[in-house]
């Protein structure tokens, strides 16, 4: 329960991922990056960017192949990234301010689209898409003339299939069992 090390740097860090190799990444929505983090690094050293250009991330879940799946609100899209390469592929355009992203077990890539309530299931070996869920209480609206509102809608898929979809208007967890698709 004790803070282990503290790092700094980071513009706008959202979203932080220990990935299978054992290296910590952090994403950044100010600068659209995905950025090391450096256990040896002086605490004002600045992060090493692994990967750049998103468009205003929000998310990231690594899946089996070693590759993460971010989600982008400015561009709506969903998008697969490969840290050994840097290659950044959107793989679903569209969205409707997509969220909250996670990998399940069954390989498929379950995203929160906040602005439509909606989650979907993205099937990389296909390209399809599912919806699972729809008429969730997400996608939290700026008040009138100010700056978008910032709360996330997470996404968690367990190891029994269910998956967990934070609400940030109803200040809600929804579980979700999607039937067999």
């Amino acid at each position: 329960g004790a803070v282990q090390a503290t790092h700094h740097g980071f513009t706008a860090p959202v979203d932080a991922l220990e990935l299978a190799d054992g290296r910590v990444v952090a994403l950044e929505a100010g600068t659209g990056a995905i950025s090391l983090v450096e256990a040896a690094a002086a605490p004002d050293a600045k992060p090493k960017a692994l990967v750049t250009g998103l468009g205003f991330p929000v998310a990231m879940a690594e899946a089996a192949d070693g590759k993460l799946y971010v989600t982008e609100s400015a561009t709506g899209s969903l998008t697969r990234v490969d840290l050994a390469t840097g290659e950044i592929t959107r793989v679903k355009d569209g969205l409707a301010s997509p969220e909250g992203v996670d990998v399940g077990a069954d390989g498929r890539v379950y995203v929160a689209e906040a602005a439509a309530g909606r989650l979907i299931a993205f099937n990389p070996a296909d390209n399809s898409v599912v919806t699972i869920a729809e008429g969730l209480k997400t996608g939290l609206p700026a008040a009138e003339g100010t700056l978008p509102a910032y709360t996330a809608t997470g996404v968690a898929v367990s190891d029994n299939g269910s998956i967990y979809v934070a609400s940030d208007i109803t200040n809600a967890i929804y579980k979700v069992t999607p039937s067999a698709n």
